[in-house]
């Protein structure tokens, strides 16, 4: 499935959805798809594109784009595959409003939704006149955006449809486990506890070097190894009680982390300079690899399996919308090479009459 259909997947900036435009805008915009009726133009395509190719480097604090959004490193392949999955995303939308039907109250609530968005994305930008201009560097204007929110809800609502009819139980789950075992092998590692002393300067080494000798004397005491590294060690956000778990190389068997290197299971480091700092370290064993037990994993394999099955039925809903609709090509879309790669379409011209079909 393209991973642009599930809405799972998407980020903020993806709320930049194909939306219609007032006419006399769309009138400037060559078309390309003609959809059941409802059009998709040059100027949809171009503002997903800079949805889901905006730089990140070039925004200001509010995470905003500063300057118009270049198309120039998107290749053909990625215009023709962006240009199917408007055609998927408009096809849900209508299948939506088919179903529930229309009335006021309805509309009502997609404006509000359309509304919120918008005051969202000023409350970001700092001002309407802020929005704007960010808008402006997608190609897009406040009415459009207003048009995206509501469309946006309606996709949700025909995912919610499509992943309502599928599900995995506990008997798949236990089944993914038992064909898929090397996907939960755990290679050969070193577990070893360390307690890390950081010194940024010479005047630090005097401190910590105290620091770890009063840690290293409480271990050869007695004291749990665990305990001292909460006391004394740096990085525990990471590293509770100092534990560290290293992947072993294959082609180094005797290969150990600096601060394990050396040591005999069970056995405790003096203090050492490694890079960064003192460190006093244990080694605690050398775990062969190992099959993860199924107890360790069920957790993981459900939602990876749940998203498998829900791309697949989303798959299987829009080829089944696909193959009732009627979708034309442009001959434009066929200059640009937006056609769909190995697939038989219809191009003609879009009479702009037939392409002013919006949803309601």
């Amino acid at each position: 499935m393209r991973a642009t259909c599930c809405l799972g997947l998407m980020t903020v900036v993806v709320l930049c959805l194909a939306a219609a435009k007032p006419a006399k805008e769309e009138d400037k915009e060559p078309l390309l798809v003609s959809v059941s009726g409802v059009s998709i133009t040059q100027g949809d395509l171009e503002r997903w594109l800079r949805s889901q190719y905006a730089p990140t480097w070039r925004v200001e604090d509010t995470g905003l784009p500063t300057e118009p959004i270049s198309l120039n490193g998107v290749d053909l392949e990625r215009r023709a595959a962006a240009l199917q999955v408007l055609i998927d995303r408009r096809l849900l939308v209508q299948e939506v409003r088919d179903k529930r039907g229309w009335d006021e109250s309805v509309e009502r609530s997609l404006e509000a939704i359309g509304e919120l968005g918008v005051r969202q994305l000023q409350q970001r930008a700092g001002s309407r006149l802020k929005a704007a201009r960010w808008l402006a560097q997608y190609g897009m204007t406040i009415e459009q955006f207003r048009k995206i929110q509501t469309d946006e809800a309606l996709l949700r609502m025909a995912q919610d449809q499509v992943f309502s009819t599928v599900n995995v139980t506990p008997r798949d789950v236990r089944r993914y486990y038992a064909e898929h075992p090397d996907e939960f092998r755990a290679p050969r590692a070193a577990v070893y506890r360390q307690i890390f002393l950081p010194v940024v300067n010479d005047s630090d080494e005097a401190v910590q070097r105290a620091r770890a000798e009063a840690a290293l004397k409480e271990i050869q005491s007695g004291d749990d190894f665990a305990d001292v590294a909460q006391r004394y060690s740096s990085g525990l956000e990471d590293h509770p009680g100092g534990l560290h778990e290293v992947e072993l190389p294959e082609d180094a068997p005797d290969w150990l982390p600096a601060a394990a290197a050396g040591l005999e299971p069970g056995q405790v480091s003096d203090i050492r300079t490694t890079p960064g700092g003192l460190s006093i370290a244990r080694l605690d064993e050398i775990r062969p690899e190992r099959q993860l037990p199924f107890v360790e994993v069920q957790d993981l394999i459900r939602p990876r399996l749940l998203a498998a099955v829900r791309a697949e039925a989303m798959d299987e809903h829009v080829a089944k919308l696909r193959a009732k609709a009627k979708i034309i090509y442009s001959p434009t879309a066929q200059k640009l090479g937006l056609l769909p790669a190995g697939q038989e379409v219809v191009i003609q011209p879009i009479e702009p009459a037939e392409a002013e079909k919006k949803s309601p």
